[in-house]
């Protein structure tokens, strides 16, 4: 009975998962609109289409780089259906192969007492990346579990069916982003070493070493040639140039789940408390157990946790030339080797008062560095007392209610499984206020997409457009903020491409040099067309009449997003105003002003 309730609780969170891409139009994300526009570009280039128009302005790239698979993926979908739709089967694909792979994953390295372990999976779907944006690096983490259970399979039978199947996760994750390939293939090498050294304590140690000897060296055979790859494409990039050195801070961002909220600051309360209940539960799992030095066959997942955190902790939020926003991107993967390290882990039965005392008082130290860290960054603000005693109050709130939760299991001498069940659920209860605080925002944010793309209507086939966005927080239509948490409308205006052909000049991904579309260099406007901070800078700066002169190329059509008239202030936004304004007429507004779009005069 209770496991149906489990599955029941597990089918309705994934239905809630797919509820968020679903319901709303629009399921917007930072960088996706840009994912689907440049798909639907490469679409009509396979099928023949618009050629001459496209070729001017974008030149197909054909080389293995990382960062392929979204656009290529939603372009062969257009063969289908229609570009909005195909974005949600992408992320349709997302969530089943996330969640499966997931679910495979822990089934397989968990014992079968921890009935509602498998509903912890739920709350780590939807992580600010994907928020973002950043389709490629979330099929990558749902490809990471899928690589990882690859290799455990291989590891137990070598077998030639579970060898190509490794193989074809390891080419998916490599083709899909390089950090999450690079924590697979160091999660897969401590596990070989893990499995060798828990055989040799039971078993003939020359034949651990030989067990070992062999897996290492397949798996240095199957990696070798994404190396040599990996090694290519850095180069190409410039190198990596890593300069490491401690970011504590961020050990505060890992204890307030800042990466797990998706949008709006209203997020903050149950994603907190789900990635402390994460560690809580991780803490109980090595305090409350015995024998803890002994090793076990999927230790690796717990030094792959070391591995990953001081990655976390050192690395740099830019290499290999630009803003790679490493602690966005690690985080939610220190989360998700934290529920492999619990998964794994051989269960107490109960836990005792001195476990529970050691427990509150890690992280009530955990709790006062946070507290800190963030009266230090307020510094001086003394508006802000009011935010800072209200940020006091709520992290203190979570973590005394998750002690009391703990006391009262361990006075009521409940068995540690049980504990552990409750934690699950609790995780589960997070997931689902999760779901309904982002569906009201991304219905919110679909609304305010149709007014923003309503003015591809005025707009003729084959024009350049630049848009410039002044709320990439975006507003309702009574100018209240939508997003305070994530940028989701700062390539919007690309939905517009996927209805009608035409030259959007805000493309950022055609200008990163990793996917299949890149700009021609003759025309590239973030080379001639960006000055000073940038076209897609706040607020924007560029020069329309030089572009024209150098590249040949008429803009005609300038599309505004929420104008805020504060930014006549800057003299680079003035100057380009009154170009505007000279050159330009306006040609739509729509019913809630937030969309303006000015024509070119002739």
């Amino acid at each position: 009975m209770v496991k149906k309730i489990a599955a029941i609780l597990l089918l309705t969170g994934v239905a809630l998962c797919l509820l968020q891409v679903w319901l709303p139009h629009y399921y917007l994300t930072g960088d996706g609109p840009g994912h689907v526009y440049n798909a639907q570009v490469l679409h009509d280039l396979w099928a023949g289409k618009n050629v001459a128009f496209y070729s001017r302005f974008y030149r197909l790239v054909y080389q293995p780089n990382p960062n392929w698979l979204s656009t290529a993926a939603i372009a062969a979908l257009m063969f289908l259906v229609n570009g909005i739709v195909a974005e949600k089967i992408f992320l349709t694909v997302y969530i089943v192969l996330y969640v499966s792979g997931f679910y495979l994953l822990l089934k397989k390295i968990s014992d079968n007492d921890s009935t509602f372990l498998l509903l912890v999976i739920l709350v780590f779907v939807f992580p600010q990346t994907l928020a973002k944006g950043f389709y490629n690096f979330s099929f990558s983490i749902a490809f990471y579990f899928w690589v990882v259970w690859g290799w455990l399979r291989f590891l137990e039978r070598r077998t030639l069916g579970n060898a190509l199947l490794f193989f074809l996760f390891t080419t998916l994750i490599f083709f899909t982003h390089l950090l999450s390939f690079v924590f697979a293939a160091f999660t897969c090498a401590a596990l070989a070493a893990s499995y060798a050294i828990a055989e040799a304590r039971e078993k003939n140690s020359q034949k651990s070493f030989v067990f070992f000897f062999k897996n290492a060296a397949f798996l240095a055979i199957i990696l070798l040639p994404f190396l040599v790859l990996m090694n290519w494409f850095t180069h190409k990039e410039g190198g990596m140039r890593i300069q490491l050195a401690p970011h504590l801070y961020r050990l505060i961002e890992l204890m307030e789940g800042k990466y797990l909220v998706n949008v709006t600051h209203t997020e903050d309360f149950p994603a907190e408390f789900a990635g402390i209940i994460i560690m809580v539960l991780l803490s109980c799992s090595f305090i409350g157990i015995k024998n803890r030095l002994k090793i076990s066959k999927y230790d690796g997942f717990l030094v792959s946790l070391v591995f990953v955190v001081l990655v976390y902790l050192c690395f740099p939020e830019s290499f290999l030339g630009r803003l790679i926003l490493i602690s966005t991107r690690v985080q939610i993967f220190v989360y998700l080797l934290m529920v492999c390290c619990i998964a794994c882990r051989p269960v107490a039965d109960k836990l005792s008062i001195s476990s529970a005392f050691i427990i509150s008082f890690i992280f009530l130290a955990l709790g006062t560095v946070e507290t800190a860290g963030f009266l230090t960054a307020r510094a001086g603000t003394l508006d802000d007392i009011y935010s800072v005693a209200q940020r006091i109050y709520f992290s203190e709130g979570i973590l005394l209610t998750v002690f009391i939760l703990i006391f009262c299991a361990v006075l009521f001498k409940l068995p540690f499984i049980k504990i552990r069940n409750v934690g699950f659920i609790l995780s589960f209860a997070c997931f689902v206020v999760l779901t309904c605080v982002r569906l009201c925002c991304l219905l919110n944010a679909s609304s305010a997409v149709v007014d923003y793309t309503s003015a591809k209507q005025y707009i003729k086939p084959y024009s350049v457009v630049l848009p410039m966005d002044f709320a990439p927080n975006g507003k309702d239509k009574n100018d209240k903020m939508i997003a305070d948490r994530n940028w989701l409308f700062y390539h919007a205006s690309q939905y517009m491409g996927i209805k009608k052909p035409m030259i959007i000049l805000d493309n950022y991904e055609a200008n990163m040099g990793y996917f299949p579309l890149r700009w021609t260099d003759s025309t590239n406007p973030y080379f001639h067309l960006s000055k000073g901070e940038g076209i897609e800078a706040q607020p924007p700066y560029a020069n329309i009449e030089e572009y024209k002169q150098t590249t040949g190329v008429n803009i005609d059509y300038i599309l505004m997003w929420c104008f805020d008239s504060s930014y006549l202030n800057n003299e680079h936004f003035r100057k380009l105003y009154a170009e505007i304004n000279a050159g330009y007429h306006v040609a739509y507004t729509s019913t809630t002003r937030r969309t303006v779009l000015f024509e070119q005069n002739h």
